[in-house]
C-alpha cells in the first residue's frame, strides 16, 4: 500500500520489519525494497538490496534488469553533469550486467522491458562516445540500439550513416563538430519515438546541419531525417 501511493520511505520501514519476521523471505521482498530507494535515488542501498534479491533468486530475470537500470540513471546524471568518464564507466556496466541475464527471460513482458532498458543504455553510451570523439563506436551503438528497440525499419539508413567514415576525417574542425551535433539528433529522434521524449535542439545548429546536408557532406537518407525534425528552441 505505501509503495503504490508513493510513499516509499514507509515502505522500506514496513517491508524490512517483514524482514526481520521472515528473513529468508522470497527474492521479491528484497526487490521491492530496491525499487523503494531507486525511487528516492539512493541507488547505493537499492543495489544492496538487489543484490541480495538476486543471491536468493538468481533465476529471476527482472532483477537483474532493475540492478541495470541503476547503472543507467547514475550513467545519465555523470551524462548530464558533462561527468563523461563516469558516465561511459556505468553505461559499460549496466550493458554488462544486462548482458548476463538474458537467457534467463521467461516471458514477454520481461523480454519487452529487458530490449527497452537495453536500448536506453546503447542510445546513452553512444552519446557520450560522441563527446569522445568517437564516431564509430557512437553509430554502433546507435544502431544496436534501434535494433533493441525493435526500430530495424530504419536498417535503410545505416549503411549511408558509415559513409559518414569516409569523409569524417577530410573535414574541417567546425564540420566535424557539426557532424557530431547530427549524429546526436539522429540518436534523439530514436529517443523520442521510443521513450516520448520532447525533442530539442539550438536553431543555429540545425541551420549548420542543413547546410552541410544541403552540401552533401551528410549522407542523404539521414538527413531527410533531419528535416522532418521538429525543432524547437
Amino acid at each position: 500500500l505505501y509503495y503504490n501511493n508513493e510513499d516509499y520511505k514507509n515502505a522500506i520501514t514496513y517491508f524490512k520489519k517483514e524482514l526481520e519476521l521472515f528473513p529468508n523471505d522470497d527474492a521479491l521482498t528484497y526487490n521491492i525494497i530496491g525499487l523503494a530507494f531507486y525511487k528516492q535515488q539512493e541507488y547505493g542501498n537499492a543495489l544492496k538490496y538487489y543484490n541480495k534479491a538476486i543471491d536468493i533468486d538468481p533465476q529471476e530475470a527482472i532483477i537483474y534488469i532493475n540492478r541495470a537500470i541503476i547503472y543507467i540513471n547514475r550513467g545519465k546524471i555523470h551524462y548530464k553533469k558533462k561527468n563523461f568518464n563516469s558516465a561511459l564507466l556505468d553505461f559499460n556496466k549496466a550493458l554488462i550486467k544486462l548482458d548476463f541475464n538474458k537467457a534467463l527471460i521467461k516471458n514477454d513482458y520481461v523480454d519487452e522491458y529487458y530490449n527497452y532498458n537495453y536500448a536506453n543504455a546503447y542510445s546513452y553510451r553512444a552519446l557520450t562516445y560522441i563527446e569522445f570523439g568517437n564516431i564509430e563506436l557512437a553509430i554502433r551503438d546507435y544502431k544496436n540500439s534501434l535494433y533493441s528497440a525493435g526500430m530495424s525499419f530504419l536498417d535503410n539508413t545505416f549503411d549511408e550513416l558509415d559513409s559518414i567514415f569516409e569523409v569524417y576525417s577530410n573535414m574541417t574542425y567546425l564540420e566535424k563538430e557539426i557532424a557530431k551535433e547530427f549524429i546526436k539528433i539522429l540518436i534523439k529522434e530514436m529517443r523520442i519515438l521510443l521513450f516520448k521524449q520532447e525533442p530539442s535542439i539550438d536553431k543555429n545548429i540545425l541551420d549548420s546541419i542543413i547546410k552541410l546536408c544541403k552540401e552533401g557532406k551528410l549522407p542523404q537518407l539521414n538527413c531527410r531525417l533531419i528535416n522532418n525534425y521538429e525543432e524547437i528552441e
